[in-house]
Parts: structure tokens; sequence; C-alpha cells
């Protein structure tokens, strides 16, 4: 866990994965997020408190909800690291090719990245809400996940 008077930052070690070398993943959450839980209740409402980077890049580069569902996960800065021969570059090397791909983004993004997490900043959290609301309108819900997706604090 990492927090600064923006965000915090969670990498959570995976450990060995078969063949493959050790493995992390990266979650962002506003300084609200618990430590051991993705979601929480927040102003009355239980939501998902710690967030994926293809979530929100959309919103950073204005796009619009429309085209945001219609671009689903796809995202300039994230794909080319799903890429066959990009990703045989770190081979067994998995926490490597993640930290390139995130730290990519901090430098497309600079503050910007990390200011949409700030506690200080509702406004632009309530912007980002909004926006996720209606890209999840227009691609749909799944039934099984609870709080919907769009839930977010």
């Amino acid at each position: 866990m990492w927090d600064s008077r923006l965000c915090r930052i969670k990498l959570i070690w995976k450990g060995w994965e078969h063949l493959e070398g050790n493995s992390i993943s990266i979650h962002y959450g506003r300084l609200h997020a618990p430590n051991e839980k993705q979601k929480l209740i927040w102003n009355g409402e239980r939501c998902h408190a710690w967030h994926n980077i293809k979530d929100f890049l959309h919103f950073l580069d204005g796009r619009s909800p429309s085209q945001a569902a219609s671009l689903d996960l796809s995202h300039f800065i994230i794909d080319k690291y799903y890429e066959e021969a990009y990703r045989q570059q770190y081979r067994r090397r998995q926490p490597e090719w993640l930290m390139t791909m995130h730290m990519e983004a901090w430098e497309h993004y600079g503050k910007r990245f990390f200011e949409l997490f700030d506690l200080q900043r509702p406004d632009l959290w309530e912007q980002y809400s909004k926006f996720l609301k209606e890209v999840y309108d227009i691609k749909g819900r799944s039934s099984f996940i609870d709080p919907p997706m769009d839930k977010v604090c």
C-alpha cells in the first residue's frame, strides 16, 4: 500500500504463477479506500473503493460515455502491452511488464492521473461517477456483480 496526499495505490503480490514467475496487480483508490476490502459503504451506499487502470483512462481522455462504451477496455496506452510480441519481452517478469504499463500512463497524464482520486476534488470524482454510470447505461450491467461496477467511491 502506498498513500500520497492525492490517492492510494495498492500493489497485490500474487506470488509465483505456473511457469510465468511472480505477478502483481495494481489498484487505485481514494484516501478512504480500506486496506483489506474492495468495497465499502460511502454516503450510505455500498460501492467499489479500488479501481483498475482500464476503468478511468477514457474519462481522463475526455471521451464521451458512448465512445468509451464502444471501446470497452481497449485503450491506446495499454493495448500494446497485451500484444503477444510485446508480452514476450517480459516473459517471466509480469511485475516489470505491469509497472511499465502503469508508468507510461502516469507519464502521459501526469498529475491529472492521481487528481481523479483526490478527496479534495469531489467535483472531478462526481463527473467521473456520472461518466461511468452513463458508460454502463450503454454497455449494460452484470447482474451478478454487487454493487454494480458504476457504483464507485
